[in-house]
């Protein structure tokens, strides 16, 4: 069976992001239709790779046959696949069992313009096209085409129609590959031998005792840090402002019972007009990892005294790294809620089972049978 206009419009928009590469230049989408709809159909198009002259050719004649019917070409000057994409509802009209959609056709207009066997007539404004008569009609609006498909068929009922273009013009957008942009709001320290390694997606917020909002410090000048016999670890960061002034962070990091924990955060500024020293820091959360860990609790960790507040987003450490960042302790116990789940279906069970178990232990068997060689057993109305 032959397939209808309306699948073989389906088929061809399913393909039509990778047609769209290939139709460019010279090579321009072709639909045929119309017919006394019992010709064959042609073999099978592939529509990824483009049809050339000879194939299509070969195509037109096995669609116009022996008998030269009637032949209506619609012509654009500039005629593509995005055109019957945007026009798909409007030429669904076009109904015939023996059309034909190519997506990618190889200068069809020098085919139909060499047919020796019909006679060319070039006029918008015809009213009937003969046997043996080939007709071009610009097609500047393709809403029309239809309706014009429409009144010449009345006249012709074995009228051939196709709709083409001389090229197709288009714009069409390159893609260029491009290195990934470095994340400058990003902050990132590895140590010379990789054992440290501090991240935050973002650069830390501040805000002072005298300011109302949070201020981000953009220019970390100088990180470091500090190993005491293997127990305590200091890491510094120091950040410059606008003015020229110099915020420093040190983190104490101390290993208890195989946990990194910190201590305190200290905080000081070289802009301290007080002299106060160092400002001790401190966090509501507990921060804690285990060894061979780094740490990633929260999205937010917050440290503050007072009216200083200092904020990190997506602050990962790890202390004994190797280079890289081990697994992320995200401050989950090892007992789940699904564990606990289980633990207590688990338990209710086990008490069905020891109880049950119980009550058959608890069966008693008779002890006492009737002989049936020797004296009944008798029972008294008052036993």
């Amino acid at each position: 069976m032959i397939p209808d206009l309306k699948s073989l419009w389906t088929f061809g928009l399913v393909f039509a992001c990778h047609v769209l590469v290939i139709s460019a230049g010279d090579s321009v989408p072709v639909l045929l239709w119309g017919g006394d709809g019992e010709t064959s159909p042609p073999e099978p198009v592939n529509p990824l790779y483009k049809t050339s002259r000879v194939d299509f050719e070969k195509i037109l004649n096995r669609k116009l046959g022996k008998s030269l019917p009637p032949l209506l070409v619609f012509v654009r000057d500039s005629f593509c696949n995005e055109d019957i994409t945007q026009n798909k509802e409007n030429l669904k009209k076009i109904k015939n069992a023996g059309t034909i959609y190519l997506p990618a056709v190889e200068s069809p207009m020098s085919v139909f313009e060499s047919l020796s066997s019909y006679n060319l007539t070039m006029d918008d404004d015809l009213e009937s096209v003969a046997d043996n008569q080939l007709a071009l009609v610009q097609a500047t609006d393709l809403d029309t085409v239809p309706e014009i498909y429409s009144s010449m068929r009345e006249s012709s009922p074995n009228l051939i129609a196709a709709l083409t273009g001389r090229s197709c013009i288009y714009s069409r957008s390159e893609r260029v590959r491009r290195a990934a942009a470095e994340n400058e709001t990003s902050l990132f320290f590895n140590s010379s031998s990789g054992e440290v390694l501090f991240y935050a997606s973002q650069k830390p917020f501040i805000k002072m005792a005298d300011d109302k909002d949070f201020v981000q410090l953009t220019k970390l000048s100088e990180a470091s840090y500090a190993d005491r016999k293997n127990r305590t670890t200091i890491l510094g960061l120091i950040f410059t402002t606008p003015d020229g002034s110099k915020l420093t962070f040190k983190f104490n990091f101390t290993l208890i019972y195989g946990y990194y924990r910190l201590i305190n955060l200290e905080y000081s500024t070289t802009s301290d007009v007080n002299h106060t020293g160092e400002i001790l820091l401190t966090s509501r959360d507990r921060i804690s990892v285990p060894r061979n860990f780094s740490y990633h609790c929260s999205q937010k960790t917050i440290f503050r005294n007072g009216s200083i507040i200092l904020n990190f987003t997506d602050l990962q450490i790890q202390l004994d790294a190797r280079g890289s960042f081990g697994d992320t302790y995200n401050c989950i116990g090892f007992t789940s809620i699904p564990i606990w789940t289980g633990i207590f279906v688990t338990a209710i069970l086990a008490l069905i089972m020891i109880w049950g178990l119980t009550m058959i232990m608890d069966i008693r068997t008779m002890d006492r049978f009737d002989d049936p060689k020797g004296k009944t057993i008798t029972i008294s109305a008052l036993e």
